[in-house]
């Protein structure tokens, strides 16, 4: 099949959970014999407008940088972008499927007579009214006239888009009801597939010298217990009340562990300060972002990985840190739960206050035995469910059966 891949951003141009999705699923949809091309704005002015990565045709588009002064006008450049390109590209391809991603360069795409008549699914990674709330920190009580109004055009934006769409992914149980909730879909619309983990990458470690040799190398003694998260820092990502759970812990006599934070955004300043006032700086490291590629060692030298998002849409960081032997516990409610439920309930905090966050690590410390995960059972259980490979035949019978 022809499959055109429409997205704001792709992996590794872009930092973040649905690029990763997009450039796995795009890989494994290739090397099953499909032509792949991908539609993407530009990440920076160096980026090609054409390249051939990992047999993908990957076409970008200009758009105002990230920090420039026109970036806010970025989705503007994306209808239009993604709408050139695709009048170009059908000229010359007759695509057999559109998979759209993100709201703006679907409808841009939408905009075309010529999409009509194609099958189209939009993957919905995420609620994109939630991810502006997040990025500018904004609740009910502090949306003025002018966010209002943005939040509208979004949600009608992505609402069209859905509505044109034959079928909706969602990664999660938990997205597909938002979706309903949100977008007033029906449940029988929305296919939920769970994103995957790449198995040749995130494995175990060798063994326990590798272990002591990643400690080593980070500074950190074997009597120190570390607990890692990665997550944006954006409003309401439950970073507050992890740094809280941690005084809580620091309070009662648990000096012995330190916190590692992967990750960037515009409130790091304000988390900063939150653990200089509270004089955590000796137990709580802010990394900014980490490569990719190595947060591997990360995982490996952790003793605990914590998931603070409440309404998470799929846990891939979770996935990608049980996949190198270390434990995960979590909010009860969002992605990362549901993947935890099926491992076992007591992975899941109590509710998402900072007492049952700070209760649920201190368990965790305190019975070691706890911290150990059979690298068989996670292996099987990988392999039949969240290998990329795997995600992608689910994503293939879903296409073939859309009409």
């Amino acid at each position: 099949m022809n499959i055109l891949i429409v997205a704001e951003g792709r992996f590794p141009d872009f930092v973040g959970g649905s690029g990763l999705v997009i450039h796995h699923l795009g890989k494994h949809l290739a090397d099953h014999g499909h032509n792949i091309h991908t539609v993407t704005r530009k990440a920076k002015k160096s980026d090609k407008f054409y390249e051939l990565i990992d047999t993908i045709n990957v076409h970008r588009y200009s758009a105002p940088c990230i920090g420039s002064f026109l970036h806010k006008l970025f989705p503007l450049y994306s209808i239009w972008g993604a709408r050139k390109l695709f009048l170009k590209l059908n000229k010359a391809i007759s695509f057999d499927v559109i998979i759209f991603n993100h709201p703006f360069p679907a409808l841009g795409v939408l905009s075309c007579s010529m999409s009509r008549n194609v099958k189209k699914i939009y993957i919905l990674h995420s609620s994109t009214v939630g991810e502006y709330l997040a990025s500018k920190n904004l609740k009910n009580s502090s949306i003025n006239l002018f966010d209002r109004l943005i939040i509208f055009i979004m949600n009608q934006v992505e609402r069209f888009a859905l509505k044109k769409s034959q079928k909706i992914v969602t990664l999660s149980k938990y997205m597909q009801d938002q979706v309903v909730y949100i977008h007033s879909e029906k449940e029988d619309r929305i296919e939920v597939i769970p994103g995957g983990v790449d198995v040749n990458t995130f494995q175990f470690p060798a063994n326990d010298d590798e272990i002591t040799r990643l400690r080593e190398e980070f500074k950190i003694s074997k009597e120190v217990l570390v607990l890692f998260t990665a997550k944006r820092i954006y409003g309401g990502m439950g970073l507050e009340n992890l740094i809280d759970a941690i005084e809580m812990l620091v309070n009662t006599g648990r000096k012995n562990v330190i916190l590692f934070h992967a990750g960037e955004g515009p409130l790091k300043s304000d988390l900063e300060q939150r653990i200089q006032k509270k004089g955590l700086n000796k137990w709580i490291r802010l990394l900014g972002n980490i490569p990719h590629e190595n947060m591997k060692s990360y995982y490996q030298m952790a003793d605990l990985y914590i998931s603070t998002w409440r309404q998470e849409p799929f846990g891939l960081v979770a996935l990608e840190a049980l996949s190198c032997g270390l434990p995960v516990i979590s909010c009860p409610e969002g992605g990362s739960a549901e993947i935890l439920k099926g491992l076992s309930k007591n992975l899941l905090f109590k509710d998402s206050g900072i007492s049952a966050m700070a209760e649920k690590i201190r368990y965790f410390l305190d019975h070691s035995d706890r911290l150990k995960i059979s690298e068989t059972s996670v292996g099987n259980t990988w392999e039949d469910n969240y290998a990329w490979s795997t995600t992608a035949k689910k994503l293939e019978r879903l296409i073939s059966s859309v009409e």
